[in-house]
């Protein structure tokens, strides 16, 4: 952004990350984005509460219907209907793909796993399955 556009408007800076946009139009989606999803009553908890960051660790692989799209298939255990078995394995791809791809958001949730029993249940479970 223009700095005199800064100098005259802005009160506050904000980083969406270590990239560059094109356009100006983007960032103010982005922002607007975010801004909507966390005010109260615009979304319902249970559909941000596994969005990524949201519990300090990325989230887990999405998938959608059909089924088998050209050999690729969604995981049998999702279709199964064991919501204990289907949540064990989001929770286990949400660990893997953080600290596959964000090391340093994994290290920080480490670092405070005292403070997030059910984390710290999860993760020993992971560990003892890997």
């Amino acid at each position: 952004m223009a700095q005199k556009v800064i100098d005259k408007f802005g009160d506050e800076e904000i980083s969406i990350g270590d990239y560059v946009l094109s356009r100006g139009d983007l960032l103010t989606l982005i922002i607007m984005d975010f801004v909507i999803r966390i005010k109260e009553g615009v979304i319902k908890k249970e559909s941000f509460g596994t969005d990524s960051f949201y519990n300090g660790l990325l989230e887990f692989p999405q998938y959608t219907r059909p089924v088998e799209i050209d050999g690729y298939t969604v995981p049998e255990v999702l279709q199964s209907g064991n919501h204990a078995k289907i949540s064990e394995y989001r929770q286990f791809h949400s660990i893997e793909k953080t600290m596959k791809n964000r090391m340093d958001l994994f290290e920080k949730k480490l670092e405070n796993i005292d403070e997030d029993l059910e984390f710290k249940k999860v993760y020993k479970k992971y560990l003892k399955n890997k």
